[in-house]
């Protein structure tokens, strides 16, 4: 769904909401006073707090899924390059938008509905996908193990992540996310990739 410019104020408004004081101060009323408008108003835009998530996370979705594509374009990899570049492009995209983490990792986000918990699965199906698509063609390349098949491979990539950015969404983003996280992906490559190929 595309938003006009005023329901992209009002995402940009919720996410400030959630990245400064947790999905628990996401209420209409806080969001209608951040925007300049009366809850009413509000209203017009999105019937609730639930579409106002599903909002934020068709955004992320959209964003990650261009991400997946620019690296995909990159002809002058490796398919490992390609995995590693993954894995940085969501870390450095989340470091910039710590929003999109407390969306899809707060308490009791899941409970809201079926349209929400499909769109995260639709979020982890594109970072599943794009990634177990990159290990099998490095695994045909000889460059990663294939002793793991492809998807565990990416989803102990991705569990790895998730704590990564759950740790540092815990600290309330206290600390600069981005060399921690370019070096655990570093030793996450170096843990599936074989010897020589490194």
């Amino acid at each position: 769904m595309k938003h006009n410019d005023r329901q992209q104020d009002i995402l940009m408004a919720a996410g400030s909401i959630l990245a400064e004081s947790g999905i628990e101060h996401l209420t209409i009323k806080n969001l209608a006073n951040r925007v300049g408008l009366v809850e009413s108003g509000l209203y017009r835009h999105f019937a609730g707090k639930e579409e106002i998530l599903l909002g934020l996370l068709e955004e992320l979705e959209h964003q990650l899924a261009a991400i997946l594509q620019e690296i995909d374009k990159g002809d002058d990899q490796t398919s490992v390059d390609r995995v590693q570049q993954i894995l940085i492009g969501h870390l450095e995209f989340l470091a910039t938008n710590p929003h999109f983490l407390v969306a899809v990792f707060s308490e009791g986000v899941h409970d809201f509905s079926e349209p929400l918990r499909t769109r995260i699965r639709q979020i982890m199906a594109l970072m599943k996908t794009s990634l177990t698509s990159h290990i099998q063609q490095s695994q045909h390349d000889g460059l990663v193990r294939d002793d793991i098949s492809p998807g565990s491979l990416a989803q102990i990539l991705m569990g790895s992540m998730r704590l990564l950015l759950l740790e540092w969404r815990m600290s309330r983003f206290d600390y600069d996310i981005i060399p921690k996280g370019h070096q655990h992906i570093a030793h996450l490559i170096l843990l599936i990739t074989l010897n020589n190929s490194q």
